[in-house]
């Protein structure tokens, strides 16, 4: 009879093939339980008449007894229970949120184009700003270098017997300076040259010609002296001071070394981080560049010579700090040139070769240097951290002890940083998400899925005892369903 209105067309023969093809067919697959599930019909399942039935492989059925939703992952296993796989969603996306986000980001195109149209005019004024200024300084540089190598010219003059005179008094005077005299061969192939030794190069008739202190030439120390500070150089290095200038000998060599190897720490090491609870003994060592006089250890008064300290800590406080102060000699060059026949002036130079000051004098001209000792301090602090750790991980235990909170991965909390960046879980084959923050320093961060805050997640309070034995309070964050594959989790 004739269909006046729509109605549903069945197959006579369920064992053949149906009358439309089942990927043009609309509507929800639906089946009540999975023995209906289990024996949906190939013609069903698959249009390929038998072939590879390549094409019923992702198809999505819902059951409606158990309320879910299973998917078809296998053709020759599609009448049993490993055929299908449940399909599960473990974040649902909160358009909401989504739609905040796009909000937060508009930006004017207009204000756009004056921001780059402002950022390309200061860039024009800084280039022009910069080739000025580069111009200035080459002329500036030319000139000094004109100056320098004219300044260079002069003490060269007598270099060779002026270095005799150096190695001659360094060998009369006991300043503890180690020196060698050497050939230029000899030093060259030295590989690491101690920057506190004098090295004399001698020539073919045993004359000194040149000197280095460590791999520097001395000449070439010397001369970036500025003039005044040069001339008191050269007048304190004359062999006329042989005899009842020791003293200022001395002081010179000093002042010398302390312009190549200026007095500093070469290292301080101890710093480092512990878990809370841990009692380490720490170990501490240090070094310097120059000799010293004196030095404290956490304002405690020790032994120049010690270089090691062991310290036994506990957890409390948290953070710790250990503070070396150290005391060494150097020497000031103090220069003074006086003249006569009118009024005269003294010119005295400071320890930093600068800020000259004057005074008027009248006299018989006369040059003279003066090498003055002062004490010079430097101070150096480092920190020991007792810090608590984050245990995280997937498990497909539905509840976890304490032992086994302890075999999750597990990272250092710093104070003052991201609770819980981006880490990924390998939740494969179906596992639970854990994760157990220190009670102290969660302030109310959300868990962030695959970049969308996710629902749903667990949170409890706990005491964990870590690995040093300290009790601690947690907060135990789970999500409730077993998730499944590589997840990427962040709290913010």
């Amino acid at each position: 009879m004739a269909i006046y209105k729509s109605d549903t067309l069945r197959s006579n023969n369920p064992q053949s093939f149906a009358i439309a093809l089942a990927n043009e067919i609309g509507g929800h697959k639906q089946v009540s339980t999975l023995q209906d599930l289990y024996a949906l019909p190939d013609c069903i399942l698959s249009a390929s008449r038998g072939a590879q039935n390549s094409d019923a492989l992702g198809q999505i059925w819902y059951v409606t007894s158990l309320q879910k939703r299973y998917e078809l992952i296998s053709w020759t296993n599609r009448r049993i229970a490993s055929g299908w796989q449940e399909v599960i969603f473990s974040a649902q996306t909160d358009l909401t949120h989504i739609q905040e986000q796009i909000d937060s980001l508009g930006v004017s195109v207009s204000a756009l184009q004056q921001a780059q149209q402002d950022q390309a005019a200061l860039i024009e004024q800084n280039r022009q700003a910069a080739v000025e200024g580069i111009l200035q300084a080459t002329q500036d540089a030319v000139a000094r270098e004109t100056i320098l190598a004219n300044r260079i010219q002069e003490l060269s003059v007598d270099v060779n017997q002026q270095i005799s005179d150096l190695v001659h008094q360094i060998s009369q005077i006991d300043t503890g300076v180690s020196y060698d005299i050497l050939s230029q061969a000899a030093y060259n192939a030295i590989t690491t040259k101690d920057p506190n030794k004098f090295y004399f190069i001698q020539g073919a008739s045993s004359s000194i010609i040149k000197a280095y202190i460590g791999s520097r030439k001395l000449w070439e120390i010397v001369s970036t002296l500025d003039s005044t500070a040069q001339d008191a150089f050269l007048s304190a290095s004359q062999g006329n001071l042989l005899n009842q200038k020791y003293l200022m000998n001395a002081a010179l060599i000093q002042y010398l070394l302390d312009l190549v190897n200026p007095f500093a720490f070469s290292y301080f090491r101890g710093a480092g981080i512990y878990e809370d609870g841990d009692t380490p003994s720490v170990q501490f060592q240090w070094a310097y560049t120059r000799p010293i006089v004196s030095q404290t250890f956490n304002g405690q008064t020790i032994d120049k010579t010690v270089t090691t300290k062991t310290v036994s800590l506990t957890s409390t406080p948290s953070v710790q700090a250990f503070t070396i102060q150290a005391v060494s000699e150097q020497a000031d060059l103090i220069a003074q040139v006086l003249h006569t026949d009118f009024s005269q002036i003294i010119t005295t130079v400071d320890a930093d070769l600068q800020n000259p000051s004057s005074s008027q004098q009248s006299g018989t001209q006369v040059q003279t240097a003066n090498i003055q000792t002062r004490t010079s301090t430097i101070e150096e602090t480092i920190y020991v951290s007792f810090l608590q750790k984050i245990y995280y991980g997937a498990s497909v235990l539905e509840s976890m002890s304490n032992s086994q909170i302890l075999q999750l991965q597990q990272e250092f909390y710093v104070p003052g940083e991201r609770l819980f960046a981006n880490h990924k879980f390998d939740c494969s084959g179906g596992k639970y998400i854990y994760v157990y923050v220190p009670a102290t320093a969660y302030s109310d961060e959300d868990a962030y899925i695959e970049g969308f805050k996710a629902q749903g997640f667990e949170r409890t309070t706990i005491n964990v005892t870590n690995a040093k034995n300290k009790q601690i309070s947690y907060l135990c964050f789970k999500f409730p369903k077993q998730t499944v594959g590589n997840i990427n989790l962040e709290f913010k």
